[in-house]
């Protein structure tokens, strides 16, 4: 497998804490070159390496990813939004994301422009900054309370070996895994390996 895209593969799958299964299914379906026994629990993709009986040796890597969750959508089509994860606030006005409503839409984070402001503008409440979708009213017919939004920054080159992307946190840690499923698989173990791709960790860790 190349490592640099199964990890740009993997930071453009969608998958918040709590709503995982696309990037669980798209990572399982790689685990299962490996670990064909590879299988999704909840919205955790496990798999093993070895004999049953031998002792165990479990490796973790988290395929959630940070997200919002929309908590309010106005009639002018704007949302509000509350964290899934650990949010830096600081870093969201004016940052394009995607809405996964009924259908995927695209918005961004309302910022006040500096010739617009009074003093200095302090992001401190996520709450505080409406996501603006363009819908206008039609936002209500589309987007509901409950459904996630994710940021859409897309995976780039950098100059030499270096990358950016989203999701990196843990979807590099998840392809780092299946590498090492690849590196493993046909060889005679001492133990037997499990593969864990856990959910929820931006939560709290629950799929580990």
């Amino acid at each position: 497998m190349n490592l640099k895209d199964t990890v740009f593969s993997l930071s453009e799958a969608y998958g918040a804490s709590g709503s995982e299964s696309p990037a669980a299914e798209l990572a399982c379906g790689m685990l299962k070159e490996y670990c064909p026994d590879a299988e999704i629990i909840g919205g955790s993709v496990i798999g093993t390496l070895g004999e049953k009986g031998l002792p165990e040796l479990l490796l973790d890597a988290h395929i959630d990813q940070v997200g919002m969750i929309v908590t309010q959508v106005d009639g002018e089509g704007f949302l509000t939004v509350a964290p899934s994860g650990g949010i830096d606030i600081r870093a969201l006005p004016s940052r394009e994301v995607t809405v996964h409503g009924k259908q995927d839409i695209p918005a961004v984070f309302c910022s006040t422009p500096p010739h617009l402001a009074s003093g200095e503008t302090v992001y401190d409440d996520i709450s505080r900054i409406k996501l603006d979708t363009g819908l206008g009213e039609m936002a209500k017919n589309i987007v509901s309370v409950g459904d996630y939004v994710t940021f859409s920054a897309l995976p780039t080159e950098l100059s030499g070996d270096l990358v950016s992307g989203r999701s990196f946190d843990d979807r590099a840690g998840v392809a780092c895994l299946i590498k090492t499923a690849e590196m493993l698989s046909g060889k005679l173990l001492p133990c037997n390996v499990a593969f864990l791709l856990s959910d929820a960790e931006e939560l709290g860790m629950r799929g580990a």
